[in-house]
């Protein structure tokens, strides 16, 4: 049976997307779920709030494992914000709670405007190598 034309698409995109890109992935799919959890709870239909807040979940949990926490602070700081929102969610979920599911959302989309800066930076420095190749080391030494 063949998958669904959508669902071709996204995973032939993730396939293909670099690191910076797959991370802007998880975090519009973790924002997506989190709306459709809150949309959920509004019509009281807990089960379905719970099955998009675990998935919104276990994209934090990927996001924390990937980090390279030897990098520097800024990654111990994201992992300490991914660690936090993971539990708020699990907190929402018990309680069903919108607001801590607003306040994580809300983290969410303010992390990932940097993180699409970042990948538009990358593929703008990474154009820019490709346009003007560094010369051959004989022509710097000449």
């Amino acid at each position: 049976m063949l998958d669904n034309p959508y669902l071709q698409y996204r995973r032939a995109q993730t396939e293909t997307a670099e690191p910076g890109e797959l991370v802007v992935l998880l975090y519009q799919g973790a924002i997506s779920f989190l709306q459709r959890s809150l949309v959920a709870m509004r019509q009281q239909d807990y089960a379905l709030a719970n099955v998009n807040i675990v998935r919104a979940e276990e994209i934090l949990a990927e996001l924390s494992a990937t980090l390279d926490k030897g990098v520097g602070e800024v990654a111990i700081n994201l992992a300490r914000i991914y660690d936090y929102a993971y539990w708020r969610l699990v907190e929402a979920n018990c309680k069903k709670d919108p607001a801590s599911v607003h306040e994580v959302l809300g983290l969410l989309q303010e992390l990932l405007p940097a993180w699409q800066e970042a990948v538009r930076i990358v593929r703008r420095d990474r154009a820019t190598r490709q346009a003007y190749p560094a010369a051959p080391a004989w022509v710097a030494a000449g």
